[in-house]
């Protein structure tokens, strides 16, 4: 299998992406991706947990490595939900912690920095992805899109239950949706 790694007419350009002669190549399968989790003292560790294990353990393909970024100080219910999940994943997992609450876009930034591959699929810490999001995602991404995305189904207290459907009006997920994740319907920060 090819490690995916520039050699030859490769170059790497400062966005990360690999080129082949001057032409952008979707990455390929042995490149693998990374999961970026933001986290904040306001996010629940039961939805965290189930977050975290839809989109590792539950998905048909995993990522290679997962980046929590640890927004400011959380409870201690959080942290020890954090250790938990980072002593018993299946995957490596690194966790950027930021002193002080910094909101999403900084602590997004903070993630997509510590991520070592090009590929990077972005959840909530309340979010619970379908089993095959992954793996449908990776397809897309493999055929050259450079960005995929999915509907989602929003709930309040119980996954089981949801609260409302919303699906991309664009794309290739207007004639066919991409199962995606489903999310606990809140405002953050």
């Amino acid at each position: 299998m090819d490690d995916g790694a520039a050699t030859g007419d490769d170059a790497v350009r400062k966005d990360g992406a690999v080129t082949d002669g001057g032409t952008r190549r979707p990455p390929r399968r042995g490149d693998g991706f990374s999961l970026l989790l933001p986290v904040y003292a306001k996010d629940r560790p039961e939805f965290l947990r189930l977050a975290f294990e839809s989109s590792v353990q539950g998905q048909t393909l995993r990522p290679a490595a997962a980046v929590i970024v640890q927004d400011g100080p959380v409870p201690s219910e959080l942290a020890v939900e954090l250790r938990r999940l980072v002593e018993t994943s299946p995957i490596p997992v690194e966790i950027v912690a930021l002193p002080e609450n910094r909101g999403l876009t900084e602590a997004l930034n903070a993630g997509l920095a510590a991520c070592r591959t090009e590929v990077v699929a972005r959840m909530d810490a309340d979010d619970v992805s379908t089993p095959e999001r992954f793996a449908r995602q990776w397809e897309l991404i493999q055929q050259g899109y450079d960005l995929v995305g999915t509907g989602m189904t929003e709930f309040e207290e119980d996954p089981a239950t949801p609260a409302a459907v919303r699906v991309p009006r664009s794309g290739r997920s207007a004639s066919a949706p991409t199962p995606g994740r489903t999310t606990r319907s809140t405002t953050r920060r």
